[in-house]
C-alpha cells in the first residue's frame, strides 16, 4: 500500500489463493517449507479477520477506501469457507502438536461445525437487530434534532420518515436509506457516543451504526482515539469542534 491507504487497490486473492493451492499440490512443488507457507498465510488471514471485524486496523482511513472492504471481505471468506483448501497442507509436526486431537479430520470437522455455529449466531444476531430507540420523548426531539443537522449541514438531504426510522427501533433490514454525515467523521462517533444516554443500556450504538451512517465502520477506534489523545491544550479527551455536537443536542 505504499503507506497510503488511500492509493490502495484491489488484488483478486480469491484467483491468487486458487492458484497457489493448484501450483503447490504438484509433486516437484509439494514440500515441507511449502506448506509450512500455506499455513502462515491462513493465520494471516486468520489475524486479518479479527481486525477487520473488530475495526481494530491503525489506520482508519482504510474504510473509506471500497477495494480495500472487498479485499478484507475476500480474505475473510478464505478464512472460513476454504479451510478444506488450507488444511490440505497441514505438515506431520503441526498435526503431532495437538495432542489431544486424534487425527486432522476431527480438527476440520470442529472447525467446520464452529464456523457454521457462528454464521447462525451471527444470522439471527443480524435478523433481531434493530436501529436506535430514542427513548426520551421521541416525537418532540426528533424533528428539532433533523431540523437542526439539516440546517448545520451535518448531515446531507433526508426525508424525515427516513430518519425518523434510524431512531425508532426499527429492523436494520428494513433501513432503504442510511443518513449521509457530512461533517468531520470523528464527530459522528462522539454524536453517538453523546446519545448514549438516551437509548436502552445494552444498545450496541457501533454495530447499529454500521446499518443506519455511511462510512461508520471505525466509529469505535475513533472514539477510544479522541478520548486517549489528551496532548497540548486539548485536555477533555473529546474531538476538536466537539461543541458542535454539544450543541446540537442542547436541551434534547
Amino acid at each position: 500500500m505504499n503507506g497510503t491507504i488511500k492509493e490502495y487497490q484491489h488484488f483478486d486473492f480469491l484467483l491468487s489463493f486458487t492458484n497457489l493451492f493448484a501450483e503447490v499440490k504438484k509433486s516437484e512443488n509439494f514440500t515441507y517449507e511449502n506448506c509450512k507457507l500455506i499455513g502462515k498465510y491462513w493465520s494471516i488471514t486468520e489475524q486479518i479477520r479479527v481486525d477487520f471485524d473488530n475495526s481494530d486496523f491503525e489506520n482508519q482511513d482504510a474504510y473509506d477506501n471500497d477495494d480495500f472492504n472487498k479485499d478484507c471481505e475476500d480474505i475473510c471468506f478464505l478464512n472460513y469457507e476454504r479451510i478444506d483448501d488450507f488444511s490440505e497442507f497441514t505438515t506431520p509436526d503441526e498435526v503431532a502438536e495437538i495432542e489431544t486431537k486424534s487425527s486432522i479430520t476431527e480438527i476440520i470437522q470442529e472447525l467446520r461445525a464452529g464456523k457454521q455455529q457462528q454464521k447462525q449466531q451471527n444470522k439471527q444476531q443480524k435478523q433481531q437487530q434493530n436501529t436506535y430507540q430514542w427513548l426520551t420523548n421521541p416525537d418532540k426531539e426528533l424533528p428539532e434534532l433533523y431540523n437542526r443537522m439539516i440546517k448545520g449541514k451535518i448531515i446531507s438531504q433526508i426525508d424525515f420518515p427516513a430518519f425518523r426510522s434510524i431512531f425508532t427501533d426499527q429492523p436494520v433490514q428494513s433501513i432503504a436509506t442510511k443518513i449521509q454525515w457530512l461533517a468531520d467523521g470523528v464527530l459522528l462517533a462522539y454524536f453517538i457516543d453523546s446519545i448514549r444516554n438516551k437509548l436502552p443500556m445494552a444498545t450496541d450504538v457501533w454495530s447499529v451504526a454500521k446499518h443506519c451512517f455511511n462510512n461508520a465502520g471505525s466509529l469505535k477506534q475513533s472514539r477510544e482515539n479522541y478520548q486517549n489523545n489528551k496532548t497540548g491544550n486539548n485536555k477533555t479527551g473529546k474531538p476538536k469542534q466537539h461543541k458542535l455536537i454539544d450543541d446540537l443536542l442542547k436541551d434534547l
